[in-house]
C-alpha cells in the first residue's frame, strides 16, 4: 500500500507527546509524514480532509500545520513572525491504520477517535 492510500480515513488516533525543542518536533512530524500517518489540518480547509499530510507549513516555531498538496497555504497568507519555541505537550491527529501503537509507547496520550465530524 502506498503512503497516500488510506482505506479507513474515519478511524483516527490522537497522539500527545512532551516535546523539548523545535528540532525534536520536526523529526517526529517527518517520521509521521513518511508513514503517511499525519492528517492534513491545513488552515486552507473548510471541511474534513481525508488525505495524509505531505509536509508541514511552518508559520513560526509555535504555529505549524500538516498539509496535503491540495491544501498547501500560499506564502504570505499570514504574518510569519519568529516565535521562540518553548517545551510543551504537542498533540497530532493521525490515521489509525498508519500508526504502530508500539512505536508510540512514549506518548502521554494515545486515544482513538471517530473522524466523521472532524473539520
Amino acid at each position: 500500500m502506498s503512503v497516500a492510500e488510506i482505506k479507513n480515513p474515519l478511524q483516527g488516533v490522537e497522539i500527545v507527546r512532551w516535546i523539548r525543542s523545535q528540532g525534536e518536533l520536526q523529526t517526529w512530524l517527518m517520521k509521521l509524514i513518511q508513514r503517511g500517518a499525519l492528517v492534513c489540518t491545513s488552515p486552507n480547509r473548510s471541511e474534513r480532509c481525508d488525505k495524509p499530510a505531505a509536509d508541514v507549513f511552518w508559520q513560526d516555531g509555535m504555529e505549524w500545520y500538516p498539509c496535503c498538496p491540495d491544501h498547501w497555504p500560499h506564502r504570505n497568507q499570514q504574518w510569519c513572525g519568529n516565535t521562540r519555541f518553548v517545551p510543551h505537550y504537542v498533540g497530532v491527529l493521525c490515521f489509525k491504520e498508519k500508526i504502530n501503537l508500539e512505536d508510540e509507547q512514549g506518548a502521554v496520550k494515545v486515544a482513538e477517535y471517530d473522524r466523521t465530524d472532524a473539520v
